[in-house]
């Protein structure tokens, strides 16, 4: 009998992993823009998990590849290079105006990860390789075309 109602436990707690995982927004699929004749390939980042996670933990970021973070709320968002393995272009935009960006290295050490904030608020955020910003021209004041 114990068997039983362990067995039903199990396949129970199974059936709310798989609803949970089933009802979760999932992100849109892989986007483009372009900017200055370059085309760049968007992975959109809008769940909890896809906006904590982001590119953390990957080896490297294709090139002409980016991720655009949609955020729930326009505020001061910061962030930081933890698990990151490559540096980073980090983007803060305000619609699809930009408000600020910098150059982050990947951390050399788990003791220290390297954090910004930027001087403005923004609901979007825009990371790319490390270089590619300035290969694009982009800047502060300069206006975007992002997907929604």
């Amino acid at each position: 009998m114990k068997k039983i109602y362990f067995v039903a436990a199990v396949c129970g707690v199974l059936l709310v992993a798989a609803c949970a995982v089933l009802i979760q927004p999932k992100s849109q699929a892989a986007q483009t823009f372009s900017v200055n004749g370059h085309v760049i390939k968007l992975e959109i980042a809008r769940t909890p998990v896809e906006l904590a996670l982001g590119l953390g933990d990957r080896a490297f970021l294709d090139q002409d590849a980016g991720m655009l973070f949609v955020m729930p709320l326009r505020a001061r968002h910061t962030f930081w290079m933890k698990d990151m393995r490559f540096p980073l272009d980090i983007i803060w935009l305000d619609e699809d105006k930009i408000v600020d960006m910098v150059t982050l290295q990947a951390p050399t050490s788990s003791d220290f990860v390297p954090i910004y904030t930027p001087q403005l608020p923004a609901n979007r955020v825009l990371e790319l390789n490390a270089g590619e910003a300035q290969k694009l021209g982009l800047q502060s004041g300069t206006q975007l075309q992002l997907p929604e």
